[in-house]
């Protein structure tokens, strides 16, 4: 059973704003995963309906077109595609933003062809480099050449191709692309403008040197969905189905912690202060120091326009560990996020003092100074419901799903409310769950400052849209390496520089008449 932070926050003294979301549900086909994939009735998953999104996806995927596929965590996109690819056989090149967002899509796309008798490869860096002696590049060529599907990240297919350009037999990827079909560009919400620019310069490349696979592009959110849809017949020939669709959520319950017997702080206050009306404070201030309910509505708001006045007066106390060590022995895993690896490592340690010693090894930290291998074990203890708390400061922002998640903790909100949903998206992934919760704790000076302006400034905060990633086709980053890229690659691959590629590296000083300068060497 779900605790209820309710009961919790009241049994501490603790006063907080409350607001309960209605559960989402999305439209379902009247097909199931196992109508389309007989293998799949070997899993839970088999014997459920699809979204309507997922089959849109799919039937788009199977009529040849690329697919931009627009829809929150939680919503299946990662298995229309492979439901395409486990259908036709086509092989695919899936790319994950970093190695640790990759982690998890790796371990369920395992599973999945696994039940089809196919295999999955990962190509990075560290593979390379664990395979280089004896025949393990060999070998690894050998899997990804069976593979069904090969997953990687832009970062290394961006070096590998630079190996190409000047020496092909150096490469390793981009000499097999051939044997793939479908490129998947995963979270591209993810990436900034520049990055995004430099992904599409990449496609253009690879167009150039002859590999134009059908690409499918999935994204939280995606502010021009037209322009890259242009973009991207530009590049491989194909029009391209813009596809959009609403994750799965169960009900959703948000505690703002406002703070400990904030009425005793009032009269403390007040006692301090002395008449309230010859202070030289704003009408509001005054009226939340005489009124219980706008005082804890506007503690913080109060309390620095009282400092600003030279008055020296306590800020609301919270202590999120107290609060945390009552969900140790919970149904469902919390997830603590922190804005620096310090702080997630302080909670943990204050967790593990404050808890008896049965229970310390429930609580975890996670973050990339933590080992892969013990971040690996982390999540399956966690998933086996042998970890409770986990403390991390980024690391399972995205990509992550434990499942088991019931509750995410903000122990000082995110800079970006995009980054503050990414955390809550973790959370509520499993039908079993019978509610959610967020629970936030001002922690830094980013939210006093919030606060101060009132707890409505915190709610419009939250309700703030979500800014939308952006492919800009005038970004002049994606010229820039075509045009690098072309210059270095000319004598060896007969590619030939654009007037507007070789205008971009006269004006930047990078290339004189056709040939690069010592500078755009470097």
């Amino acid at each position: 059973m779900v605790l209820d932070s309710r009961a919790v926050l009241d049994s501490l003294g603790y006063e907080y704003y409350y607001q309960e979301e209605p559960p989402r549900e999305p439209s379902r086909a009247n097909i199931t995963f196992s109508d389309l994939l007989p293998a799949f009735s070997k899993i839970p998953l088999g014997g459920e309906r699809l979204y309507e999104h997922q089959l849109r996806a799919l039937r788009e995927l199977e009529a040849g077109r690329n697919l931009i596929f627009i829809a929150g965590t939680g919503s299946g996109k990662t298995e229309a595609w492979f439901l395409y690819v486990a259908r036709t056989g086509k092989r695919a090149l899936a790319l994950y933003p970093t190695l640790a967002l990759s982690n998890d899509q790796v371990q369920r796309l395992s599973r999945y062809c696994s039940l089809l008798n196919a295999e999955l490869v990962q190509v990075d860096a560290p593979a390379l480099q664990s395979r280089r002696r004896g025949e393990g590049l060999r070998r690894l060529r050998e899997e990804v050449n069976r593979a069904l599907v090969v997953v990687s990240n832009p970062a290394f297919l961006l070096q590998d191709l630079k190996r190409y350009a000047s020496s092909p037999s150096r490469s390793f990827i981009i000499r097999e692309l051939q044997g793939l079909s479908l490129l998947v560009l995963d979270e591209l919400d993810f990436y900034s403008p520049r990055e995004l620019a430099l992904i599409v310069g990449i496609l253009r490349i690879l167009a150039e040197i002859g590999w134009k696979p059908q690409v499918a592009v999935l994204t939280a959110t995606l502010s021009n969905p037209e322009e890259l849809a242009e973009i991207l017949r530009e590049i491989n020939g194909r029009e391209s189905s813009i596809v959009s669709g609403e994750p799965f959520r169960v009900p959703n319950r948000t505690y703002i912690v406002l703070g400990r017997d904030l009425e005793k702080l009032r009269r403390l206050i007040l006692e301090r202060v002395g008449d309230v009306e010859r202070l030289k404070l704003g009408p509001d201030i005054k009226r939340a120091l005489l009124d219980p309910e706008e005082f804890r509505r506007n503690a913080y708001k109060v309390v620095l326009a009282l400092r600003a006045l030279g008055i020296e007066v306590e800020v609301p106390h919270v202590d999120p560990v107290e609060v945390l060590a009552q969900y140790v022995n919970d149904a469902g895993v919390t997830l603590v996020f922190t804005r620096s690896i310090g702080k997630a490592e302080e909670l943990v340690r204050k967790l593990r003092q404050r808890l008896p010693p049965h229970d310390a090894d429930k609580v975890a930290a996670h973050h990339h100074l933590v080992s892969k291998g013990e971040r690996e074990e982390i999540e399956r203890r966690a998933r086996e419901g042998e970890v409770k708390v986990i403390c991390t400061p980024r690391t399972l922002v995205q990509g992550i799903d434990i499942g088991s998640v019931v509750r995410v903790v903000h122990v000082g909100l995110p800079d970006d409310v995009r980054e503050y949903w990414q955390r809550e998206g973790r959370k509520g992934r499993r039908r079993g769950i019978p509610f959610t919760e967020t629970l936030i704790f001002p922690s830094s000076r980013w939210d006093r400052e919030l606060l101060s302006r009132g707890l409505e400034a915190l709610r419009k905060w939250l309700s703030l849209p979500l800014e939308k990633a952006v492919v800009n086709r005038d970004n002049k980053y994606a010229l820039l390496f075509t045009g690098l890229f072309k210059a270095v690659a000319s004598r060896v691959h007969g590619l030939k520089l654009s007037k507007e590629e070789l205008r971009l590296l006269h004006k930047l000083g990078l290339a004189r008449g056709r040939e690069l300068t010592a500078r755009g060497r470097r």
